[in-house]
């Protein structure tokens, strides 16, 4: 449950949990009063008329609110503060006061008989109903009732007569009667028939429930013997101990898969890394033998490049013909054109410029473009130079570095090509070194998880083998088995459970405890009434034959009991036809008849209630002369709960025959002693047991499974208080209660909480500052 403060005292939008456990732990003005009137308003419905209601709406005023998870109960607020509220000071019943002890008797009276009456009276009350003689009112009915049917008989006789006389005057009506009394005489038989058969199948009815209740009992009985051990297996099925066994199985199968898997990969890794080694080795032996000429390589590369750059060269001059004549031919239609300018006399004019401009265009051209120089090289003493070069190249490097030609070309060739070889088998090398060197650590990656996981695959062996001494097991199966075992057992008392509560509440009773005890007063009245227990299939196939027999005659007096109505009907008509006299007859003779049936059941009716009361009489004397055994239960299980709160050595018993007296009890010196000459802690101590035995009863009928204490344990020493605790602690597991502890002791507060992780109760601590 939760509980919201919005505005309650000193506590503004403040929200507490409460578990089975709970403290509110603070010194004074710490809130603790307030928080307990907050939990009371959340718990019950509290009307501003009532003492308790004023009280709050004068301390934290009308506009306080507080909000809780679960539904107020209906109870008033006296009731549950006196029930359910035990508080400094106010540990003992005051049974001085008429209220309260009336409420007390009344409350354990109910616990008692069913009715909660005192079953005296009921039989008093019964046998004043059932009395048929003297001036009570019942006596004066009954006689009154008997007069009315003597009455009705009488005239009922003189009508019929009369109604028979007047019949004789007519011939058929003799066999008209003779045929009636035929069929009343058949309807009688039918009758007898009826309640013998019926009589018959009472007794199997009975036999027969006997036996179903005799069967339901030793179910019961199962059920109980089952049930002392269903704890132990509700907990190792709670544990999830199946489930963890199953993940640590399923994990260390997972586990050895991959360490397997692991190993097999790292085989192959060495494999690997062998064969990288071994191709390694071979590369740096042919890299060796290649590096071993690569200074003689560039050696011969830059005498090549000195014997090209020294070589002599020769120059050539070639004229250009077409140049030649192209300057020429430009030059001479200049000239012709300035020749053409000048005919007529010499002036400067377009022309002549033209004819001058390509005269000197036509020289530049012969100077620029008809004589070109070509410069040679000696080539045929590069060519011998050469040779030598590649013939020395060849010797030198031992064939490992030989030209297609002899030329410049094929040594730069056969010199690229060796440099390119050796590069490419320096990269080939580099790439195999790196592919060693990445192969061993991922082999190192590998061995390495491999040590992690069998690791972990020894943790889960332990985690498994923990598990199975737990439970008791040697083997993983075992532990299986018992786990299967359990679930069976749990299922097949869980359908029993289902299937005998459900038969309880349609036996009207609380609990399969309940339902046993009146299972049991039933066998014991049948057994009384000799009623066999036995019921065969014959007996069954019996009473189902006996049910259609009944059926079936039922139907036919039905139909054997309309004949007569007819018939009687035809007689009225054929009287009918007669005087004014017969029809009056008549007429008087059903009235008579009606007046007669109605005399008798009203009279039935009585002799029944009469021999109700009777019955219920008895039933209540039996009540009564057993209602000492009932008393003499409750002393014995206040008794045990107030022993449970005292050490070994001061178990006493408890004097207490009547309810509406103080109880006694007997001293360390055997001595019987009143409750008011006890210590005040033995007092308190059988007050809080009487509390608790007084809450759990008024519980039955209100369902409220809370119980406040503040400061219940004040006046108390240590070993009482641990006591106290204790027994209390065990009482709310044992009814699955929750409690509610108000106080500002920090050595109480510890005594609590190591209680309830000794008894595996969830607690809860709210310091209040």
């Amino acid at each position: 449950m939760d509980i919201s403060l919005k505005k309650f005292g000193l506590f503004v939008n403040k929200s507490f949990s409460f578990k089975r456990i709970t403290i509110f732990y603070g010194g004074n003005e710490s809130g603790k009063t307030t928080v307990f009137d907050a939990i009371v308003s959340s718990l019950i419905k509290v009307s501003g008329t009532t003492v308790y209601g004023k009280k709050i709406n004068a301390r934290y005023q009308k506009d306080k609110s507080v909000q809780s998870s679960i539904p107020a109960y209906s109870i008033s607020a006296p009731s549950f503060l006196h029930t359910y509220a035990i508080r400094e000071g106010n540990v003992q019943f005051n049974l001085d006061e008429d209220k309260n002890k009336n409420e007390v008797i009344q409350v354990i009276q109910n616990s008692l008989f069913d009715t909660g009456f005192d079953p005296k009276k009921l039989k008093e009350k019964c046998l004043e109903s059932s009395e048929k003689t003297g001036i009570r009112k019942a006596a004066k009915n009954y006689k009154s009732l008997k007069e009315s049917l003597d009455k009705a008989e009488a005239d009922f006789l003189r009508i019929d007569r009369d109604r028979m006389n007047s019949l004789k005057e007519w011939s058929s009506i003799p066999d008209l009667e003779t045929k009636k009394q035929n069929l009343e005489e058949e309807l009688k038989k039918m009758e007898d028939f009826l309640i013998q058969t019926n009589a018959r199948y009472e007794i199997l009815e009975k036999k027969e429930t006997h036996s179903s209740l005799d069967k339901l009992y030793a179910s019961v009985l199962l059920w109980e013997d089952k049930s002392k051990n269903i704890s132990s297996l509700k907990k190792l099925l709670e544990s999830n101990s199946e489930g963890l066994l199953t993940s640590s199985e399923k994990k260390s199968s997972e586990l050895s898969f991959e360490i397997k898997s692991l190993k097999n990969a790292s085989e192959e890794k060495e494999k690997r890394i062998a064969s990288l080694s071994l191709e390694r080795q071979e590369a740096d032996k042919k890299l060796n033998s290649l590096s071993l000429f690569e200074p003689m390589a560039r050696s011969f590369e830059k005498r090549l490049d000195e014997i090209l750059s020294a070589t002599i060269v020769k120059t050539q001059i070639i004229w250009q013909v077409p140049y030649i004549i192209a300057s020429i031919s430009i030059s001479f239609i200049g000239f012709i054109a300035s020749i053409l300018s000048v005919k007529d006399g010499f002036t400067v004019t377009p022309l002549f410029i033209g004819g001058l401009l390509l005269v000197l265009t036509g020289g530049l051209v012969f100077l620029l473009f008809a004589k070109k120089i070509n410069i040679e090289k000696d080539e045929g003493s590069v060519n011998a130079h050469v040779k030598y070069l590649s013939e020395d190249m060849i010797l030198q490097t031992k064939d490992t570095i030989r030209p297609i030609l002899a030329t410049k070309d094929g040594i730069r060739e056969a010199l690229k090509g060796y440099f390119s070889d050796l590069e490419s088998e320096r990269r080939q090398n580099q790439i195999k070194e790196d592919a060693l060197i990445s192969e061993k650590n991922h082999l190192t990656d590998v061995l390495k998880k491999i040590r992690r996981l069998q690791e972990e695959w020894e943790e889960t062996k332990t985690i498994t083998e923990e598990i199975l001494k737990k439970s008791d097991s040697i083997s993983i199966e075992e532990y299986k088995d018992k786990i299967r075992s359990a679930k069976s057992v749990l299922e097949e008392f869980s359908e029993l459970d289902l299937r005998l509560s459900q038969i309880a509440k349609e036996h009207l009773t609380h609990s399969i405890e309940e339902l046993k005890l009146r299972i049991k007063d039933k066998l014991t009245n049948f057994e009384k009434e000799n009623i066999p227990k036995d019921f065969s299939l014959d007996e069954k196939n019996e009473k189902s034959n006996l049910k259609l027999t009944i059926e079936s005659k039922k139907k036919d007096k039905e139909i054997k009991s309309k004949e007569v109505h007819e018939l009687q009907y035809s007689l009225a008509s054929l009287v009918a036809t007669s005087t004014e006299r017969l029809n009056r007859i008549l007429k008087e003779w059903e009235k008579s008849s009606t007046d007669l049936d109605q005399a008798k059941k009203d009279f039935d009716d009585a002799e029944l209630n009469f021999s109700a009361y009777q019955n219920l009489a008895k039933v209540f004397a039996d009540m009564d002369a057993n209602s000492g055994n009932q008393m003499q239960v409750l002393i014995e299980s206040l008794g045990k709960r107030w022993n449970e709160l005292l050490s070994g050595n001061e178990l006493r018993k408890l004097e207490w025959d009547d309810i509406a007296k103080k109880p006694s009890s007997f001293d360390k010196r055997n001595e019987l002693r009143d409750f008011d000459n006890l210590s005040t802690g033995t007092q308190e101590l059988l007050s809080f047991a009487l509390r608790l035995e007084y809450a759990k009863r008024m519980s039955g009928e209100e369902k409220i499974p809370w119980i406040l204490l503040d400061e219940p344990f004040r006046h108390m020493d240590e070993t009482r208080t641990r006591s106290a605790v204790n027994y209390c602690l065990d009482f709310l597991g044992k009814e699955e209660w929750n409690g509610v502890f108000f106080t500002f002791d920090s050595n109480l507060v510890k005594t609590i909480q190591e209680n309830a992780k000794s008894k595996n109760l969830d607690c809860i601590l709210h310091e209040l500052t």
